[in-house]
């Protein structure tokens, strides 16, 4: 083990090494004879040694590169800062920076945050054809060719333990969508949707001109949930032709049938509407849903590259502030109650002492996690939910369980969002409920310009501050057919003879988020 941690901490210092003389390349365009050389070589192995010693109080060689995430990335990411800079320092005081260009630093920077990802990125890979491949020779008459049917997280969770732990003795031929016939030609990793289970003789056929004989069928759905035809093909396969029918999803026992959570909030919110006369708010969907998440990936990639700094630097300061990890992450209900996991980096302090008793929240806001949660900074890593689709850049922000309203479903009909029309109409001073009410307004009347219209009044709110807009919460009460909450948008509502109304205190909630 520790030869291994040795290796891979060399294996760092040399791509720093060379990124360094990238750098210099790039720079200096090959010129790296004369006066420049000197300078050149002495600035290149200062950064390896200062590489060093930064890395290892750091503990960088202690991990593990094929299971690299974000945080790792991120933490990468301020150690070359640090490294960077202190070079810059400790070389200003050898030879005042002698051939050392002022854009040199910065160019140095994104090459070794580059390469030292990539590394972990390629050696994953390798990692998983090296595992494929370490079979004996002896055994290959023993590979056992699958399809897979079904494209779920069961499936995914079955592809990938087969590819970690499977040694090559399994092979995956390719997946089989139930009746999602548009998923014909995508991937799950590196292995292709052949076509539709209906389709499964043909698939088989075309597998055996090549050669390959499917001895076992991976059912990742729920047998259940197959039609009667799919059931009774797969058992004929089963009894005439010895093939074996695995269902994974019945070993892990999720078999269990269950309403969805976008069935169970379209019909709680029927039978609201059926029971008191409440409108049902309905999410548009086609041109406009397209649209959406085309705008959604074509921002979030652009914002990640030119913010990437700004990233680096708010990681470099949580480091600071209140340690690692960097980002905190909680499990909200996204699109349909789908749980979804929200990322934010840290502006807290932990949770308990070191005697294990729990700290309050309030003494655990440090001056400048207050700082990040005001201007919107600690938010910055929900570009990455937007980026994989688990988020939008508008919509119902992600509640916890606990505060989503169970009489307001309807807000989960889209998308969770970095903001939204109940962020800059009411903020965080109103309560859980008026910004239900403001969810479902945005909902009913969702559209590009409104969208545009809420992200144009998000960068005021940023900076100067939250307001709330009184005929906003009136608006959306009478759409959900309730008395607003917020005293000004009360004073707003037409009394109805012989109904009187209630006067709430219901405190505000401040969110996490």
């Amino acid at each position: 083990m520790k030869r291994e941690t040795t290796l891979l901490l060399l294996a760092d210092l040399v791509l720093i090494g060379l990124a360094t003389m990238a750098a210099f390349v790039f720079r200096d365009s090959l010129d790296l004879i004369g006066d420049k050389w000197l300078g050149w070589a002495t600035y290149t192995g200062l950064t390896v040694a200062v590489a060093l010693g930064v890395f290892v109080i750091a503990g960088i060689n202690r991990s593990v590169y094929r299971f690299a995430n974000l945080n790792d990335y991120l933490w990468l990411s301020s150690l070359t800062i640090i490294v960077v800079l202190a070079t810059l320092a400790i070389g200003f005081l050898i030879n005042r920076l002698d051939g050392v260009a002022r854009t040199l630093p910065i160019l140095q920077i994104i090459l070794i945050i580059g390469a030292l990802i990539l590394a972990r990125v390629g050696y994953r890979l390798f990692h998983a054809r090296r595992t494929a491949s370490a079979m004996p020779d002896d055994e290959f008459d023993q590979i056992e060719n699958i399809l897979v049917v079904g494209v779920n997280p069961v499936a995914d969770l079955f592809i990938r333990s087969v590819d970690d732990l499977a040694n090559g003795r399994i092979r995956i031929n390719g997946v089989l969508a139930p009746n999602e016939q548009h998923l014909r030609g995508r991937r799950i990793g590196t292995y292709p949707i052949l076509g539709m289970l209906g389709e499964l003789d043909a698939v088989r056929a075309n597998l055996k001109v090549h050669g390959v004989e499917i001895s076992r069928i991976v059912v990742t759905v729920d047998e259940a949930a197959l039609s009667e035809i799919d059931r009774s093909r797969l058992a004929a396969l089963e009894a005439d032709q010895g093939i074996s029918i695995d269902f994974f999803a019945n070993r892990l026992g999720l078999t269990q049938r269950r309403t969805s959570a976008k069935s169970a909030a379209s019909s709680d919110q029927h039978s609201k509407g059926a029971a008191d006369g409440a409108p049902v708010i309905t999410a548009p969907q086609g041109l406009y849903r397209f649209g959406k998440r085309l705008f959604d990936v074509s921002l979030a990639t652009f914002l990640l590259i030119i913010l990437w700094p700004i990233v680096v630097l708010v990681s470099l300061t949580v480091w600071i502030d209140v340690g690692r990890p960097l980002l905190f992450w909680q499990q909200r209900p996204g699109q349909a109650g789908r749980p979804m996991r929200v990322f934010k980096f840290r502006t807290m302090s932990l949770a308990h002492d070191d005697d294990g008793n729990r700290v309050a929240d309030l003494h655990r806001l440090s001056v400048v996690g207050a700082t990040l949660r005001a201007r919107r900074l600690d938010e910055l890593p929900q570009l990455f939910n937007i980026l994989v689709g688990d988020m939008s850049f508008v919509g119902p922000r992600p509640l916890l369980p606990i505060d989503q309203p169970h009489d307001r479903r309807d807000r989960l009909r889209a998308k969770p969002g970095l903001t939204g029309w109940a962020q800059v109409m009411g903020g965080r001073e109103i309560t859980a409920a008026d910004k239900a009410s403001l969810d479902s307004w945005y909902i009913e009347n969702m559209n590009f310009m409104l969208d545009i219209e809420i992200m144009l009044r998000t960068i005021p709110m940023v900076l100067f501050g939250e307001r709330i807009d009184a005929d906003a919460i009136k608006r959306a009460c009478d759409l959900t057919g309730r008395v607003p909450d917020y005293p000004q948008a009360r004073d707003l509502v037409t009394p109805t003879p012989g109904v009187k109304v209630v006067e709430r205190s219901t405190p505000s909630r401040v969110d996490a988020l």
